[in-house]
């Protein structure tokens, strides 16, 4: 099961439980259906920016690899085996494997975003279900032993969120955990929707979240000071895109596109303050602070677009889809089009099915990717 057809899910399933209240099962289907990770014509695409090359590297085996993190020397890849237990590896960029550990299974789908690991790759952050109920806890262990808690009891054990969440590593000693919530069940007077995690001085900061279905893009800053987190603009199929500064912990600035539709990868960061959005097909940039959105390039029907990442050249990676049919069904592949020289072209007949990330210095661009 792709991306796209994931998003669908939670949609779909959110809908068809929203009336009886009981999202939280929905999220759990959804959950169970992105267990579909079977390999099939799956692989790792690794993409130089400077040097404009591209490398996929196919699966092997039943179940999928996804990418964890980038470094400066490679990337790291975590699959699970057919012995029900994880292999995380870290890989060079030129292909050669640096190491290889078998893990417990310790996460259902690992195709999401509600696990992290570090930039080195020894603690991993993962948030867990507690029983058959809707609450759910964060652990944050050793990437040799994630069962092994290092939190203490009473530190975000009691999570609620509707629609997922998303965690991320700001340092080698925090980490940000974002929960979607949405509708009627969103309730911030009484439940902070961000949490910064502490893990040296087990210190927790709370901020308000958005209201969210669970589609919009949420994502940090290059430098990860900044936090953009979408909001349903109620009664429309666009998002207000929310600027927040995690280090004094407050909102500072707010992009409202106008328009009809934006889709679910609809901003992306450009730099540490501009961001670029789509809406209707046209691709936008916009200053953190300005007024003023600069049209960069235009997508004409039936194509939509998909946005996942502005590279260190400038250059944005974006896909496309026929809106006409299942949106699983893209158009062209991967394309790359410089925000700056607005040169387009083609980076691989590959499709993005999953994550996509980036070194720090933002010229080597990991993705799952399929056909």
């Amino acid at each position: 099961m792709n991306e796209h057809s994931r998003i669908q899910a939670r949609v779909i399933l959110g809908d068809i439980f929203q009336e009886g209240g009981r999202l939280a099962l929905a999220r759990k289907w959804a959950a169970v259906f992105s267990l579909v990770f079977l390999a099939g014509c799956s692989g790792i695409c690794i993409v130089d920016a400077e040097r404009s090359s591209v490398y996929v590297r196919r699966d092997d085996g039943r179940f999928r690899e996804v990418p964890l993190y980038v470094g400066e020397n490679g990337y790291a890849t975590l699959k699970r085996s057919e012995t029900h237990s994880f292999i995380l590896r870290t890989i060079s960029f030129d292909g050669k494997e640096l190491s290889r550990e078998s893990m417990p299974l310790f996460l259902t789908g690992y195709g999401g975003d509600e696990y992290a690991f570090s930039d080195n790759g020894e603690k991993v952050a993962y948030v867990e279900s507690i029983g058959f109920s809707p609450l759910h806890r964060l652990r944050v262990a050793l990437a040799h032993a994630p069962n092994d808690n290092l939190l203490p009891d009473g530190v975000c054990d009691n999570l609620r969120a509707f629609l997922g969440y998303s965690v991320f590593w700001l340092s080698p000693s925090n980490i940000l955990l974002y929960a979607n919530n949405s509708g009627p069940f969103h309730e911030p007077e009484k439940r902070a929707d961000i949490c910064i995690v502490d893990i040296n001085g087990m210190r927790v900061s709370l901020l308000p979240g958005y209201d969210s279905c669970g589609c919009g893009p949420i994502l940090l800053s290059p430098s990860r000071r900044y936090l953009l987190a979408s909001e349903e603009i109620i009664d429309t199929r666009l998002y207000r895109l929310h600027i927040v500064d995690l280090d004094v912990g407050k909102e500072v600035f707010v992009i409202t596109p106008r328009g009809n539709e934006m889709e679910a990868h609809g901003a992306v960061w450009c730099s540490e303050d501009e961001v670029v959005f789509a809406v209707d097909g046209v691709v936008y940039t916009q200053k953190v602070g300005s007024p003023d959105k600069r049209e960069v390039f235009r997508v004409h029907p039936p194509c939509g677009i998909w946005l996942y990442a502005v590279d260190s050249a400038r250059g944005l990676h974006y896909q496309l889809f026929d809106k006409r049919s299942c949106p699983a069904k893209k158009i062209g592949g991967w394309r790359v089009h410089n925000i700056e020289t607005h040169v387009d072209r083609k980076v691989t007949g590959e499709q993005i099915t999953g994550r996509v990330l980036l070194n720090r210095k933002r010229d080597k661009i990991v993705a799952a990717v399929g056909r």
